[in-house]
């Protein structure tokens, strides 16, 4: 199993790539095995495989190995093949997302099995020749236990300094790791609206990569351009661009939903905004989805060695496959009608 021959090609620096169009596996909350299953009934075979979703843990968990999640990935698509009738080569990972919140955790030994986590995934997206991996940034309010004797309820502590500090830590742990530290392996950090989140906003992202700036591994961090967190948050492609420029930082990835004003609401693609110039929107807000697809695609132009050139449909409020496959043939056309169009 490898990624798409597309990802080796070299870009030209003087015409936006061709970019490919995935699908992020957490679109169900099935196991990997059917969710890729019922992606192929739909034609459906450009995957962003989500590492250690909930619904694959006892899965993951039959083999003990380094090589763990090969195993599994082999069995999963084993299933998926004899399930839809296609064959398991046909699949193609593209990209590999995960969520380990806990690498900013102040616990340590929950810091460190969230970092140990991270650094498996990193291997295995090697071994796959996938660029780099996807990371949620970890949460600036944790639980410190029960409040009350009786053990109801729970207080909670609220630390950002002091989490963003525990974060920086963990990706230096992991991209120094002896096994890691060599890889052609970047990691991706998202934005996550929200209060609970570490990376929240743009003032964030700038303190976040202001620390690290002296950092030899320094290069192998980026952001994943969320598309629809940044239409929750009213940024605009010039806001990342002029951010970008001044903290030097590079777009390795790109998530794709529409959104309303809800983080875990995502919406088919088309639903609330516009997709391109001249097209009803579904709702009233007129900004357009095409924009920053255009911004992600010309900084893959620039990207360098981390960049996947993928856009990747994160359709976690969805649940049906054949609104998935509306949503990825939208984005599909939105990409093709553009200049130096994608497949």
């Amino acid at each position: 199993m490898t990624s798409s021959d597309r990802q080796q090609q070299e870009v030209s620096p003087h015409s936006p790539p061709e970019l490919t169009v995935a699908v992020i596996t957490s679109w169900t909350d099935r196991p990997f095995s059917r969710a890729v299953a019922d992606l192929a009934l739909e034609g459906l075979f450009d995957i962003d495989l989500y590492c250690f979703h909930p619904a694959d843990l006892d899965e993951v968990a039959q083999d003990r190995g380094e090589r763990r999640l090969d195993a599994w990935l082999d069995r999963s698509l084993s299933e998926a093949a004899q399930e839809s009738g296609c064959p398991a080569s046909c699949f193609r990972i593209h990209a590999v997302t995960t969520s380990l919140p806990d690498a900013a955790a102040f616990e340590e030994e929950r810091r460190g099995k969230a970092r140990d986590l991270l650094a498996e995934v990193v291997q295995f997206a090697a071994r796959k020749r996938v660029r780099a991996v996807q990371v949620r940034a970890g949460r600036r309010i944790e639980s410190e236990g029960p409040s009350t004797a009786a053990g109801t309820g729970y207080r909670l502590r609220i630390r950002p300094a002091g989490a963003l500090k525990q974060l920086v830590k963990s990706l230096g742990e992991v991209l120094t790791n002896e096994k890691v530290r060599d890889l052609e392996v970047g990691l991706a950090l998202e934005i996550e609206p929200g209060p609970p989140y570490l990376l929240r906003d743009l003032t964030d992202v700038r303190e976040l990569f202001y620390s690290i700036k002296d950092e030899p591994w320094r290069s192998r961090v980026g952001l994943n351009l969320d598309i629809g967190h940044c239409l929750i948050r009213d940024w605009t492609p010039n806001q990342f661009a002029e951010l970008a420029a001044e903290m030097g930082i590079e777009l390795f990835h790109c998530h794709l939903s529409d959104h309303s004003r809800q983080h875990f609401a995502d919406l088919s693609i088309g639903a609330k905004h516009r997709l391109r110039p001249g097209e009803p929107a579904g709702g009233d807000d007129p900004r357009e989805i095409a924009d920053w697809l255009d911004h992600f695609r010309k900084c893959c132009a620039e990207g360098g060695r981390f960049c996947t050139r993928t856009v990747s449909l994160e359709l976690e409020a969805i649940e049906d496959p054949l609104a998935v496959h509306a949503s990825y043939r939208a984005a599909h056309a939105a990409l093709r009608s553009m200049p130096h169009s994608s497949r």
